[in-house]
């Protein structure tokens, strides 16, 4: 039994090699136009370019030079500062357009600016909340106990102030007691 992996691992391993040497690719129709095929590296299907020809002359052609020439005007408009504005996007959700200022037939510098007009919700929350005036509250329960020598059952009336001091009242049925307790509450300081 210590075989049947192996033999398994190297079944899978055949069959990896071969899917990947049998692999064909597909057949094209062919084309009666005048193109040249360019293959792009990753894409399975060729794809059909125009060919472009490129043709040499061996002709030298001389330029010749006004007699009047305004070097001054051209000094000029070479070293002047052209400052300039496009628009590149403007619509309804983008706006982006393009500062820029050329001299010396160079640009030396480039400030886009751009606005994102897609329409924002503002979700606002308003919470209200309701201070009420405190008031005396009164409270109804009933009390049980034990003890060495006897069982407690006890009604107890309670009643919270204003202050939020508590008293409370607890009558023992069973053992006829009598008991009053008083809270007061703490305050804690937030550090």
């Amino acid at each position: 039994m210590k075989i049947a992996p192996w033999i398994i691992i190297s079944v899978l391993i055949g069959l990896l090699f071969l899917q990947m040497e049998c692999h064909r690719c597909p057949e094209l129709p062919e084309n009666n136009c005048d193109s040249d095929t360019l293959y792009i590296p990753g894409d399975p299907y060729p794809k059909p370019y125009p060919v472009v020809a490129i043709v040499y002359h061996d002709s030298i052609v001389y330029d010749t030079v006004p007699q009047k020439v305004d070097t001054a005007l051209i000094l000029k408009d070479y070293f002047a500062k052209i400052y300039g504005h496009d628009t590149i996007a403007d619509d309804s959700s983008v706006f982006v357009a393009v500062n820029y200022m050329v001299t010396q037939n160079r640009l030396k510098w480039l400030k886009p600016a751009i606005q994102n007009r897609k329409p924002t919700t503002i979700i606002q929350n308003t919470s209200i909340i309701e201070k009420y005036e405190p008031r005396l509250k009164l409270f109804a329960g009933v009390g049980v106990g034990r003890s060495l020598t006897s069982f407690g059952l006890a009604p107890t009336i309670a009643m919270l102030t204003k202050k939020e001091h508590l008293y409370s009242f607890h009558y023992d049925i069973i053992n006829h007691d009598a008991y009053v307790s008083m809270y007061w509450k703490l305050h804690f300081r937030k550090r």
